[in-house]
């Protein structure tokens, strides 16, 4: 699922549960992409750092746009943590950014194969595609069999200790299997459950999937570079 034309067609958020537990041990997780690596500069109290103002009358701490403690290397979403099960471009590329600004993402990847554009190349970098590099990093991820009831079951566990649940599937398949909204509601009532889809939720074309190149085709996009 991805492309253009895709929208936010759910999206819903109750009282956050405080009383959370660790994470659940079936699978071992694994880190995607280069890792976010933060620096903390250390100073000493009477040091005066580059760019400041000393002297008396001196406004202490001026910023200079360079990275000064730990509380000043804090992102907007540390400790938000995303569970992350959409595909390809749309829903990876949207908790990319979520993970760009803190938040522990989670990607829940098929046994074996993973995400499809894992082997959407040439180019590669390695193993991987450049594709799938350029919009998962700062990502964790865990592969489970999500049509097995085992690894529903997992699921649920890891949604009841995230805060957003984030999904691209056709409307209504993730219902099917147990993982729809009212699904994940019941055991996890504080989480923004978001479903990113091509066509909404509704209408004749709600089961269609919103590739790149079917959006410029239907928008008349693609009318625009000719036949050739």
């Amino acid at each position: 699922m991805g492309g253009h034309g895709v929208d936010v067609t759910e999206g819903r958020r109750k009282k956050k549960d405080k009383g959370k537990a660790g994470l659940p041990p079936p699978a071992t997780a694994f880190p995607v992409g280069r890792p976010l690596v933060t620096q903390t500069e250390e100073t000493s109290a009477r040091q005066v750092r580059p760019g400041h103002i000393s002297g008396r009358g001196a406004r202490r701490g001026l910023w200079t746009g360079c990275p000064q403690s730990d509380t000043d290397n804090m992102k907007p979403l540390k400790g938000v943590k995303i569970l992350d099960l959409s595909r390809v471009l749309a829903g990876p590329f949207a908790t990319m950014n979520l993970g760009d600004l803190g938040a522990e993402v989670i990607k829940v990847e098929r046994p074996g194969a993973g995400d499809d554009t894992r082997t959407w190349g040439p180019p590669f970098v390695g193993t991987e595609s450049s594709y799938f590099l350029s919009v998962n990093r700062n990502k964790k991820s865990i592969a489970i069999n999500i049509k097995d009831p085992k690894g529903v079951k997992i699921i649920k566990e890891l949604a009841a200790v995230c805060d957003v649940f984030m999904e691209n599937y056709v409307p209504g398949k993730l219902s099917a299997m147990g993982l729809g909204y009212e699904d994940i509601d019941k055991i996890a009532p504080h989480i923004i459950y978001c479903s990113v889809t091509g066509y909404g939720q509704t209408g004749p074309m709600s089961q269609r999937g919103g590739y790149d190149l079917v959006a410029s085709a239907l928008s008349g996009m693609l009318y625009l570079t000719g036949p050739e």
